[in-house]
């Protein structure tokens, strides 16, 4: 770029009538004036140290949209001219907002004509143009690079999800998850634990893509390394409140469901904090699991309640991320100071969403696989309804016992 302005700059001069001229160009900050390019004079110009806005009479007025025309500079310091000479001009370099101004120099003390101070605005224009250019180039380079890291993170939270394999013998466990967003703080994942117990979890990190897939980052880091020693669900969370509490600066929060299950007997213990909870599913009946609304690393001395269960053959258990009209719910309770765990327990009242959930999983017990992740998503989202946190289920389902 430097160059094409340096050319512009001497079509300037010589179209003018002048020695020399020079194109400043505004930081970030617009507080400073830096030398992009210049014509006409000896030595490395560009290398000389930024001009302070501040008291740079003749750029601010330029900057304002009008031609400043110092026909004796000796007599009128007050302008602030940059370069030694006897006369200049100073014009805007604008587009849609000024970008810098462009200074032409003579030796000697002249006056600049109307068509001269026209000319001049049209080479401004030119270097406008170029600049623009230049910044267009820049942002495609780190946007560019910025595809490339979230590519990368799409593919790291593609690879932290668990293979739908089977465990063990007898259990199938399958995760609906949010397609709409390539890149969210949506998180699930089971394993088997050292005592043949199926550990399955779901969770939703709080904030913006990034943030949340850095706090994602860290829920997984903790979960992998409290959860062969944890036993019983109450006690991971504790752990991972914990460790958000204590290892982030007050600025990492997440919903979380947890469940143990034995795959011997189908016992299973449970336990959620924040806008998650669970579901038993049984062929004629459903009951709801489920904590309170505060989130992981919220609260120091959070307590997580431990619920017990258990599934016999063609029951399921689901663990699901948000609570239809939980967010909206803990927004309330927050506004009006209001107990957490009494809001949600209304929201929950109110709502049929868990029947409705029952029934879709109860009339998908013959599909399996990607089919069945498919058509719980859809029947989620319709559940869901306006709900603006992405969805998450997983159904842990007990084989039915052959005859």
């Amino acid at each position: 770029m430097a160059k094409r302005v340096e050319a512009l700059l001497r079509t300037a001069g010589e179209l003018v009538a002048c020695d020399a001229a020079a194109a400043y160009l505004l930081d970030d900050a617009t507080s400073q004036l830096k030398m992009c390019a210049s014509w006409g004079r000896p030595g490395r110009r560009l290398a000389l140290p930024v001009r302070p806005l501040r008291g740079q009479l003749a750029d601010l007025e330029a900057l304002l949209g009008q031609a400043v025309i110092i026909q004796r500079a000796a007599e009128t310091p007050e302008w602030k001219i940059p370069e030694d000479c006897g006369a200049a001009a100073c014009v805007p370099i604008a587009t849609n907002s000024p970008l810098g101004t462009l200074w032409t120099f003579s030796s000697k003390p002249r006056g600049f004509t109307p068509d001269q101070v026209q000319m001049l605005d049209v080479v401004a224009g030119r270097i406008a143009a170029e600049v623009e250019r230049d910044n267009l180039l820049q942002e495609s380079a780190v946007l560019k690079a910025w595809h490339r890291n979230w590519r990368r993170a799409m593919e790291w939270q593609h690879g932290q999800r668990p293979q739908p394999v089977p465990l063990v013998e007898g259990w199938q466990i399958v995760a609906a998850t949010s397609r709409t967003a390539p890149l969210t703080g949506g998180y699930h994942d089971w394993s088997l634990l050292p005592n043949e117990q199926i550990a399955v979890a779901v969770g939703q990190a709080q904030g913006d893509a990034v943030e949340a897939q850095l706090t994602v980052a860290a829920l997984h880091a903790g979960l992998k390394s409290h959860a062969p020693y944890a036993r019983h669900p109450s006690q991971l969370l504790r752990r991972l409140n914990d460790t958000f509490w204590v290892g982030s600066a007050g600025d990492q929060f997440a919903a979380f469901a947890y469940a143990m299950l034995d795959s011997v007997s189908g016992n299973f213990e449970f336990a959620s904090t924040g806008p998650a909870a669970g579901l038993i599913v049984r062929a004629e009946s459903q009951t709801l699991l489920h904590g309170n609304l505060q989130f992981l690393g919220e609260n120091p001395d959070g307590a997580f309640e431990l619920g017990r269960g258990q599934l016999n053959p063609g029951d399921a258990l689901v663990l699901i991320h948000p609570v239809p009209g939980a967010y909206t719910a803990r927004e309330a309770a927050l506004k009006d100071a209001a107990p957490l765990d009494s809001i949600l327990l209304s929201a929950i009242a109110e709502q049929p969403w868990a029947q409705h959930l029952a029934q879709r999983v109860r009339g998908l017990q013959d599909v399996s696989g990607q089919q069945l992740s498919t058509r719980l998503e859809a029947a989620w989202r319709d559940i869901l309804g306006t709900e603006s946190a992405e969805p998450t289920l997983v159904v842990i389902r007990r084989d039915r016992a052959t005859p």
